[in-house]
């Protein structure tokens, strides 16, 4: 079905629709669940995203500290467009280059020799799981041109040759490898599209771009910033009011004011913090959430710990009445 990219004019309908297919989601991949809150400046990037990977060669460069909702924001992307959960790795105590040379291996196969219908295939790949720079080579390789040098052994030559040999014989190819390859690598090229999570921060960055250049020329760079006011209000409201165990109220809204502005605070105290003493404080919407969640979990417990004393000093009370009226008779 081709959906035409057009304007959003009502704004409440977009956030609607994003949030019915992050539903989706969590109910086809309950092993993956989302927890996300939908606001406007997090819609805004899966459009952004969404429009990157529709894109024939669309690769996308998602630049944040860690904790901002990139991982998430592009699992959701990927879902809206090709109705699947993003390729990644899974860096375990062991995992080497090999492995992830294997991985990337069978994730630009599997584009090609597992292919259902039109449906494109998403790489996520994190700094935080970089072990080794030669990583980067190999993402810049496969930017480039869709391969890695010498990453194929003769048994997936032959599953390429059965999935690429009827495209050959319609264009009149001779049967070789060289052939073989030029046919395999364009379909994996309009097929693959990669999304780099990265950090800006800190000299590494700059290296990186200068030694791995097909990271900014062959992606489209979407840059995650601070959350507007409103967004942390929408989202401090949305998990407040979620709550069962605490009732607020109408003091919800003085509540959440107050969370806003330590949080607003907090950054404004680290970019002085930077300033003065060239020291990196990193605040991230993860960090807005903890702080959510740890004003809950003290609220509770000190609510519990005052209902307790409530209860004790009526149960005294009531000793202490019994006592009077025994007394009296």
């Amino acid at each position: 079905m081709d959906r035409p990219y057009i304007q959003v004019t009502d704004i409440k309908a977009f956030i609607t629709r994003v949030e019915d297919k992050l539903k989706e989601f969590n109910e086809e991949f309950k092993n993956k669940q989302m927890p996300l809150v939908m606001f406007l400046d997090a819609c805004d990037h899966v459009a952004r995203m969404s429009r990157i990977i529709r894109q024939t060669g669309g690769h996308a460069l998602l630049l944040d500290v860690g904790g901002s909702g990139r991982q998430s924001l592009s699992r959701l992307s990927s879902y809206i467009n090709f109705g699947m959960d993003c390729t990644t790795i899974e860096v375990i105590k062991g995992y080497r280059l090999p492995d992830f040379r294997k991985d990337v291996k069978n994730f630009l196969k599997d584009t090609v020799c597992k292919e259902k219908g039109k449906i494109n295939y998403c790489f996520l790949l994190c700094d935080t799981q970089l072990f080794d720079e030669i990583m980067l080579e190999d993402m810049n390789n496969v930017l480039n041109s869709g391969d890695i040098p010498n990453i194929y052994k003769a048994e997936d030559y032959e599953e390429i040759k059965k999935a690429c040999q009827q495209e050959m014989k319609s264009k009149h190819l001779q049967n070789n490898r060289e052939n073989l390859m030029s046919v395999y690598l364009k379909r994996v090229m309009a097929k693959i599209h990669i999304i780099l999570a990265m950090s800006p921060v800190r000299e590494k960055f700059i290296t990186r771009l200068r030694m791995f250049p097909s990271l900014a020329n062959c992606c489209t760079t979407d840059r995650f910033t601070e959350w507007p006011e409103e967004s942390l209000i929408s989202v401090a409201k949305n998990i407040l009011e979620q709550k069962d165990d605490i009732a607020l109220g109408k003091q919800i809204d003085g509540v959440i004011e107050c969370i806003k502005y330590i949080h607003k605070s907090v950054e404004k105290i680290s970019t002085k913090y930077l300033a003065e003493l060239r020291r990196y404080n990193y605040l991230t919407p993860t960090s807005f959430l903890e702080f959510l969640s740890l004003f809950h979990n003290i609220l509770l417990k000190k609510t519990q710990e005052n209902q307790n004393n409530i209860d004790r000093y009526e149960m005294e009370l009531k000793v202490l009445d019994f006592a009077e009226k025994k007394y009296q008779k």
